[in-house]
């Protein structure tokens, strides 16, 4: 679990940490708790996260099903109700599995929610560092300790600000998101941000992201989504452009129509170089 404390930096200044989580330079310190690794600034940015964590957490309370569920440990196809909820997740992660062979590849799961992604492919023998925001031990990232004893796998548990990755340059080979790139208004920082932890042959895959059409208004695409919206969850549609303008700094490109998919939800890749 803790075999990527050499990939980590300071959140404040990014100069090299100890194995206490400890800066080298500055004063920062961060904390393991529970294996689980803390490593953020307590800055405005900070406060959007736990704003949406929170609000994650609301969510569930709200609609009485924040408790122990059974179907973290059969995503996403294991029933028929799962099936159908993420049919278009198990199609671009089989198109992913097509495209990258992850065995001992050091990968990123970035946005990683309850950390079920990142479970899968540690089963494929991969290095995966799991970062999220949230830390909830039922919808969070504490969730995936009880999927990696089901299991017998072994990942990277890190709570820290994707717009602030605290992990060395050029030390990725993969950045992956599902399902999670849609959820950020500033694209821009983000790419950057992936940009820089990305390894020079590295890549960069989101999957199932939310898209519209340049002549529907963002405010039209996002109704069934008031529930989050309600509890502080950033929710956008940018349009394709946005992401390809953004995504530059990556040469973000679609490959849907490559890859034989529908245009329902779009699938990134993006390269280091």
């Amino acid at each position: 679990m803790l075999n990527n404390l050499k990939l980590l930096i300071c959140p404040e200044c990014r100069c090299d940490i100890d194995t206490y989580l400890r800066c080298t330079n500055c004063n920062f310190l961060g904390k393991i708790q529970d294996e689980v690794l803390y490593l953020h600034k307590e800055d405005y940015s900070w406060e959007a996260c736990k704003k949406e964590s929170l609000g994650w957490v609301n969510i569930h309370k709200e609609l009485n099903i924040y408790r122990e569920n059974p179907d973290h440990y059969i995503l996403p196809d294991g029933a028929p109700h799962l099936r159908e909820f993420y049919k278009n997740v198990i199609l671009h992660l089989n198109a992913l599995y097509k495209q990258e062979n992850f065995s001992g590849k050091t990968v990123l799961d970035l946005g990683s929610g309850s950390g079920w992604v990142s479970n899968k492919l540690a089963q494929k023998k991969a290095n995966v560092i799991s970062l999220d925001c949230n830390d909830d031990i039922f919808i969070g990232l504490k969730r995936s300790k009880k999927l990696m004893e089901y299991f017998n796998t072994k990942y990277t548990l890190l709570i820290a600000d994707m717009q602030n990755i605290p992990l060395k340059d050029n030390s990725m080979d993969v950045v992956l998101m599902v399902d999670s790139l849609h959820h950020f208004t500033n694209l821009n920082l983000l790419f950057k941000e992936i940009k820089r932890v990305l390894k020079k042959d590295g890549t960069f895959y989101a999957l199932n992201e939310a898209c519209r059409p340049d002549y529907i208004e963002e405010e039209a695409t996002i109704t069934k989504d008031l529930l989050e919206i309600k509890h502080g969850i950033n929710e956008r549609r940018p349009k394709l452009w946005e992401y390809l303008s953004f995504g530059k700094p990556v040469h973000l490109e679609q490959l849907n129509k490559f890859l034989g998919l529908s245009s329902e939800s779009l699938f990134f890749r993006g390269k280091g170089a």
